[in-house]
């Protein structure tokens, strides 16, 4: 009889999170300042996606951070 390999699946440096918390708790533990906003930019910084036009064209607005 032929027997299948058996194939082990490593994930892609995720954590797998037990229970999400909510907004105010992710906020807490991430030390973010409710009165400001946050923007996020995710994933590899490669030249396709435009991060560094991103870069050159963003204006500081008062209380926004950018993060990559």
């Amino acid at each position: 009889s032929h027997q299948l390999p058996t194939i082990h699946v490593i994930p892609h440096a995720v954590e797998d999170f037990r229970k999400i918390p909510d907004r105010t708790t992710a906020r807490k533990r991430l030390r973010w300042n409710p009165k400001h906003r946050y923007i996020l930019c995710f994933g590899f910084l490669t030249a396709q996606k435009g991060v560094d036009q991103l870069i050159q064209l963003w204006e500081p607005i008062k209380n926004t951070h950018l993060i990559l």
